[in-house]
């Protein structure tokens, strides 16, 4: 169930131009970045780190940020920095991913803002 919450999640974000999502779903999970357009891969980086720095502050949701080279989709091998979401919790359902990623998108915005 874990496992398929996290494709679940991957499909969701891949629908939306707000995200784009940096690996291929093999367990529980999805490494994604937040992206307002541009292809700047320092501002998505910094922006990035703000909203993951803005989410833990609040302490709704618990995600990981760390350091990976681009594989091709802006700059192959320059450094990016997505958040990773680990869908660990059996009692997720696909409502709360639906409003986990209206919360990144609002936070994101308000970044951008």
């Amino acid at each position: 169930k874990r496992h398929e919450m996290a494709k679940k999640l991957s499909d969701f974000l891949s629908r939306d131009p707000h995200f784009v999502v940096l690996n291929k779903v093999e367990i529980n999970s999805v490494m994604f970045m937040y992206t307002d357009g541009s292809n700047d891969i320092n501002r998505l980086n910094e922006l990035n780190k703000q909203i993951h720095h803005k989410i833990i502050d609040e302490g709704l949701y618990h995600i990981h940020q760390f350091s990976v080279p681009d594989q091709g989709i802006w700059n192959k091998g320059e450094l990016l920095y997505p958040m990773r979401f680990m869908s660990g919790n059996p009692n997720i359902k696909e409502e709360n991913l639906l409003d986990f990623i209206e919360y990144v998108t609002k936070i994101g915005e308000s970044v951008v803002a």
